[in-house]
């Protein structure tokens, strides 16, 4: 299904929605209609329109702490593009983009982007139509396109965007160095030129392990995965706990650490040229 079309239609709906509705319950008060059938369809059109906008506009916002990592420190430049923002530490050869788990404020990744600058990881947080990474699988390409000047490009996400950044990697093998999966796995089979780490949490409920454990064929030969003692779902990020997570016995400073920690072990091992 062509993506762009999907967005454009959801951007429609998204915006157009409250006049849509407001149009129509105006018609359905002059307009008499005297099938109930007919009242009935009409109303359920209008609640499940309803619904859908709701559940798009609704989202975990930020904690205030994540905004902090936003400003530039003197190893590290933050900087806002196109909505998106780039942290640009010492690191010249190798950028992470970063595609945003569902329905989280990209912001909320601020921490872990900034530790992986600080690393020598260049990092780009991908800001996500209605934070839904489906939305934006190719998102990449743009980012790539502006930021031409590395010789390194790996894909990483969280849970949704985790997916949807598997699914980017395995139809552009010749653009992808490396795949990192945060509380994730790939539905379809990861080519062998791309190094592969997958990393999740102790009590991460959020998972669903059987479809993890089901498609763990697909990962490559050169992969790696990562079991964060005490971690969850959500503490990649700085946002409240998500709903149905499990409760995590280390800090959000402590699991972004130990990501970033893990990250920049295995491509330093693992990436054809270095960082």
């Amino acid at each position: 299904m062509d993506h762009l079309i999907i967005v454009a239609a959801a951007i429609i709906v998204c915006i157009g929605l409250p006049f849509l509705i407001i149009f129509a319950v105006e018609k359905i008060k002059k307009i008499k209609i005297r099938n109930k059938h007919v009242q009935r369809l009409v109303l359920s059109i209008l609640l499940f329109l309803i619904t859908v906008y709701v559940y798009l506009s609704a989202y975990n916002k930020a904690l205030p702490e994540a905004k902090e990592y936003l400003n530039s420190s003197s190893t590290v430049e933050v900087i806002e593009h196109d909505r998106d923002y780039l942290f640009d530490g010492p690191g010249e050869n190798t950028l992470i983009v970063f595609y945003p788990g569902a329905k989280v404020e990209m912001i909320a990744y601020a921490p872990l982007m900034f530790k992986l600058a600080e690393a020598g990881y260049d990092t780009h947080i991908v800001r996500m139509p209605f934070n839904m990474a489906f939305f934006g699988i190719n998102r990449m390409n743009k980012v790539v396109k502006v930021h031409n000047n590395y010789k390194n490009y790996i894909i990483m996400g969280h849970s949704l965007g985790g997916a949807m950044a598997a699914c980017y990697a395995t139809k552009h093998t010749d653009m992808v160095s490396g795949l990192v999966l945060l509380g994730s796995y790939s539905t379809e089979k990861i080519a062998e030129s791309i190094p592969t780490l997958s990393i999740y949490g102790s009590n991460d409920l959020c998972l669903n392990k059987k479809l993890y454990d089901k498609n763990y064929s697909n990962f490559p030969s050169v992969f790696e995965e990562f079991i964060i003692d005490g971690g969850n779902h959500t503490q990649y990020a700085y946002y409240h706990l998500q709903k149905g997570d499990g409760i995590a016995v280390i800090s959000y400073d402590e699991q972004t650490t130990i990501t970033k920690n893990k990250i920049v072990e295995f491509f330093n091992k693992n990436l054809k040229v270095s960082a």
